[in-house]
């Protein structure tokens, strides 16, 4: 009995001290990714057309396409976006087509897939 409370213990300790080091970790992500900075619109590319444009921001990574007319975003499809759980980062794109602007709000509880996602549409309209 005593081995199998010792094994308990230890094994408990173990979860503990993991689940500590996964936070720590993604708090680290999510401020890092705050960190990053985010072009002006006028300083990119708003020719008509589409553009693709993509961004890896460990763990998450985003391809998608950008359709401008007119200079203006009119359409952010996503082609890829894996994300764990950040699927309603997704959320970001209706506020960057609504305010004409890559410098919105993440998407809170997907923070990181939310600036991945602004950010791979800044590379779409860097090219």
């Amino acid at each position: 009995m005593k081995v199998f409370k010792r094994f308990l213990i230890i094994f408990i300790v173990l979860i503990l001290i993991c689940g500590l080091a996964f936070i720590l970790a993604s708090n680290k992500i999510v401020k890092d990714a705050r960190g990053l900075k985010v072009k002006k619109l006028d300083e990119l590319n708003l020719e008509d057309g589409t553009h693709y444009g993509s961004y890896k921001l460990d763990p998450v990574s985003v391809s998608l396409e950008t359709r401008v007319e007119d200079r203006k975003i009119k359409e952010i499809k996503i082609i890829e976006h894996i994300n764990g759980m950040g699927t309603k980062g997704e959320d970001v794109i209706k506020a960057i087509i609504d305010q004409q602007s890559l410098d919105v709000v993440a998407v809170s509880g997907a923070t990181v897939s939310s600036i991945a996602i602004i950010k791979a549409g800044e590379d779409s309209l860097d090219n």
